[in-house]
């Protein structure tokens, strides 16, 4: 995967709500992806080349295409396939 970054970038603080935790989204860049609320954005974790923890976000409410057998849709659906 090739990611190119678009020169925009913010910090977003981990809010925790009872047992969910939650990371906000800038509004104008929320407003500029066309997100509403109640719209479903997939994520997944990754590490970078520095091997630094990532969470790639698809904004689009599409999920990422399976390119390796051990790639899950959900990571939450099924924890066993990472060994």
């Amino acid at each position: 995967m090739e990611i190119k970054f678009r020169h925009i970038g913010w910090k977003s603080k981990v809010m925790q709500k009872r047992a969910t935790l939650s990371i906000a989204i800038n509004k104008p860049v929320a407003t500029g992806c066309s997100l509403e609320k109640g719209k479903d954005l997939y994520c997944y974790l990754a590490e970078d080349e520095w091997n630094r923890p990532v969470m790639i976000t698809y904004l689009d409410g599409e999920e990422k295409p399976i390119t390796k057998r051990r790639d899950l849709p959900i990571a939450s659906e099924n924890l066993a396939l990472y060994e």
